[in-house]
Formats: structure tokens, C-alpha cells, sequence
């Protein structure tokens, strides 16, 4: 989440619930398991009709719209004034800490963003060289 006025705030979707858009764009059967699918974040925040959430993925969901409900209202995902219940203090991003909040069936606060995604990319050739 950016905002030219306030800060930003990043996140990682790591949640893999019951639906996942790799079905929807033909990838469901690679040769190795492709973990959440790059847009599958879109699942939660908005009301797709073929994809029904079940009770997890709409605890999950609720937890993200409130979040960006508050980035909307107040420049912060999760302000003092209406803190999401589950959800710990997400602090900015910036340079040196790089902090992000991960996004799964717990919600948590990290630092080290480029980690992350190294991690992910790791991982993903690890599972190819078998």
C-alpha cells in the first residue's frame, strides 16, 4: 500500500487457501507446486462470484479489507484508533528495516523484504533440482 502523502507499507501473501487463480489461468498442473499464485491476494479483497470463501478465507478476508479500509481512512493499515483484531502493529517500510507484514492464516510483522522473496525463489529451485 502507497500513498504520495503517507507512508507505505508492504505485505507478502502467503496465504494458500481452498481457491487459487492458478486454476484460472491454466497453470494447475506444473511440474512443481507453485505455491500462492501471484494475484490470489485479489480473492480476498474482492467479491468474485465463481470462488466462494469458506470460513478461514473470510476471516482472512475480512482481516485484509479492514486493513485497507484504514490505510484508506487514516494513511496506516492499522492505526491505534481501529487496530484489526489478529493483526499485530505494522510498521512502514523503509530502507533499513524493510519491515512487511506477512499475510497468512496469521498475520505477522517482518523485516527484511528482499529476504522474502529470495526465500520464495530458493525454495522454487530447490523443489526443480529435486
Amino acid at each position: 500500500m502507497h500513498s504520495k502523502k503517507n507512508d507505505s507499507f508492504f505485505y507478502a501473501f502467503n496465504y494458500r487457501g481452498q481457491n487459487t487463480l492458478w486454476d484460472m489461468i491454466g497453470v494447475s498442473s506444473a511440474p512443481f507446486d507453485g505455491g500462492v499464485c501471484h494475484a490470489n491476494d485479489l480473492l480476498m479483497l474482492f467479491n468474485i462470484p465463481m470462488y466462494f470463501l469458506n470460513d478461514e478465507e473470510k476471516e482472512v478476508s475480512q482481516k485484509m479489507v479492514s486493513l485497507w479500509t484504514n490505510f484508506a481512512k487514516y494513511g496506516e493499515p492499522n492505526p491505534k484508533e481501529n487496530m484489526v483484531k489478529g493483526v499485530p502493529k505494522w510498521p512502514p517500510y523503509d530502507n533499513e528495516g524493510e519491515y512487511y507484514m506477512r499475510f497468512d492464516k496469521e498475520f505477522k510483522a517482518h523485516r527484511d523484504f528482499k529476504k522474502e522473496f529470495t526465500i520464495a525463489i530458493d525454495e522454487a529451485n530447490e523443489k526443480i533440482k529435486g
